[in-house]
């Protein structure tokens, strides 16, 4: 069983070396996004949107090197293993976020939003048809709100 060992440490070392690529990638975004004109909260610039983006991505990705560092070192080994039905799943949702690119450009964000929320809480198996229909109508008209009413954004 040492072979399988050296094959965990190894996915433990790679998962590592992506958590790290990762935050170093948002760091150098957040970088060059925060040199650009902020404006306020009330009168954002071009450089608002950026700057947002890219602390959040950069916080996101030191707590993710800090889970996936503190994952490896409380626990020996979990080994990933890619089911049928995980390996389906995945291919869906790479799918149905091509179907929401093209669809984005015939519909609009409003439809094409709320089907793709809608498509992607079905693919997790999400009970019912009420919840996922008010999660993905309510998340789309709350980001409408937000960049249309709120930052006057046109939206495709």
């Amino acid at each position: 069983m040492a072979g399988g060992t050296e094959i965990v440490a190894h996915r433990s070392g790679i998962e590592k070396a992506v958590a790290g690529l990762i935050l170093v990638a948002c760091a150098f975004y957040c970088f060059h996004a925060l040199g650009l004109n902020f404006g306020s909260l009330s009168n954002p610039r071009s450089g608002f949107m950026p700057s947002v983006i890219g602390v959040s991505a950069t916080v996101l990705a030191a707590v993710n090197l800090v889970l996936t560092l503190r994952k490896h070192r409380m626990a020996e080994a979990d080994e990933v293993a890619l089911d049928r039905y995980t390996a389906l799943n995945l291919l869906m949702a790479l799918a149905g976020t091509i179907a929401f690119l093209v669809l984005l450009d015939l519909a609009g964000y409003v439809v094409a939003s709320a089907l793709y929320l809608l498509f992607l809480t079905k693919l997790t198996r999400s009970p019912g048809w009420l919840v996922p229909m008010a999660v993905s109508i309510g998340a789309t008209g709350f980001f409408y709100f937000c960049f249309v009413m709120l930052l006057g954004v046109t939206l495709p």
